[in-house]
């Protein structure tokens, strides 16, 4: 009213927008091959000022991945980046895009993420090892195994059963190159196991039945990753696990399962008590002849380290996990020597049928020890 504003703020400012406000307005991606994507950004200048110079963070899973600057944009000047051949693993990746800008009025704008699911082939996951009848008070479990290089995100991923009862991991994990991580039932499982970093207990986990039972691992998109269907013959001994033998090998096939010969009854996020290793040539344990006929010959285990004297102890279980027969007990032997095997057991002659040859040897010297299993076959 006074028609000038001399030492004051102008009348005609304005003073609904900030001065600096740079936003994110398109965060986006599209695939290319080999698992890489193109990642689109596009920054507006929505101050009534000319923009700074600043820049944009690409953070991958939590981790900063790439970084470009974005030059002065005029007032409402737009600015495209793209950042190709960004390499997403698959399962879940996050990607945040962060810009920075010295002075922003309006920090609201300046984050965009993108949740990209990339999805595995069948078996890139595997089911490696489940509890479905534990003691009373313990906890049923399942464990996966990563039989890639590298590490994997089970974000999204969920667990089921025959009855269709599904879990799912509402929380980022990572599972590393080879390795396992493993799912439960209830917070027992620790007391039973101890602190597993790489374990979770999942709300509306499916009770597995006893007299048999499907498990289906289940990737975001609701296909199936990894699936078995088990019965109670598979091995039914209370508070003892099914492991596979060989980890990277089908998982719906009953050959490659066998009850857990470990003490504890388990092996929850480590390697399988009945794991099948192949060892440097001329090093471990061979059965022959395989199979044999206990009324007409004897079976001939033998072992090849190189140690000037071992101490070994052999035991052999069915395919329950029973253990059968101990056929050596600490017994001081040569670095390679052998031992028979007439098909004698603890029970009584060793019905027709596959048994686990475990055998614990150690350099008498330094004590280091290797456990090697190998299997032989009694026919009659």
């Amino acid at each position: 009213e006074t028609g000038a504003t001399p030492g004051e703020k102008n009348s005609v400012v304005f003073t609904d927008f900030p001065a600096v406000d740079l936003g994110v307005v398109e965060f986006s991606y599209e695939f290319l091959e080999n698992s890489t994507i193109i990642l689109f950004a596009q920054i507006e200048n929505f101050g009534y000022l000319e923009s700074p110079i600043s820049s944009l963070e690409i953070f991958k899973n939590g981790e900063l991945v790439e970084i470009a600057e974005v030059p002065v944009l005029q007032i409402d000047g737009f600015y495209d980046l793209e950042f190709l051949n960004v390499l997403v693993s698959h399962g879940t990746t996050e990607f945040i895009a962060n810009l920075s800008v010295d002075n922003d009025e309006n920090p609201q704008n300046n984050t965009d993420s993108l949740t990209i699911f990339l999805p595995f082939s069948f078996g890139n996951l595997l089911i490696n090892e489940f509890m479905f009848q534990p003691l009373s008070g313990n906890a049923e479990f399942v464990e996966i195994y990563n039989p890639n290089e590298t590490e994997m995100s089970l974000l999204g991923f969920a667990i089921s059963d025959a009855s269709g009862k599904i879990a799912t991991i509402d929380t980022s994990i990572l599972t590393a190159p080879l390795g396992y991580f493993v799912l439960c039932d209830e917070v027992s499982f620790f007391t039973q196991f101890g602190e597993i970093p790489n374990a979770l207990v999942l709300d509306n986990f499916p009770s597995l039945n006893n007299s048999g039972d499907s498990i289906f691992l289940l990737q975001p998109d609701s296909s199936v990753v990894d699936s078995l269907a088990f019965l109670s013959n598979w091995g039914n001994t209370k508070g003892v696990s099914l492991e596979k033998i060989k980890p990277d090998f089908p998982s719906d096939n009953s050959e490659n399962w066998r009850l857990c010969v470990d003490e504890t009854g388990a092996t929850p996020g480590e390697k399988n008590s009945v794991v099948f290793t192949d060892f440097p040539e001329n090093i471990g344990i061979e059965i022959a002849p395989s199979p044999f006929q206990p009324n007409l010959e004897m079976t001939t285990i033998s072992w090849h380290l190189p140690y000037p004297s071992v101490v070994v102890t052999i035991d052999v279980f069915d395919a329950n996990g029973r253990k059968m027969a101990r056929i050596l007990n600490n017994a001081t032997e040569n670095g390679d020597g052998a031992v028979f095997w007439d098909g004698n057991t603890d029970f009584g002659d060793a019905p027709r049928g596959l048994y686990l040859v475990s055998a614990e040897i150690s350099d008498a010297q330094t004590g280091k020890s290797h456990q090697f299993l190998d299997y032989v076959i009694v026919a009659r």
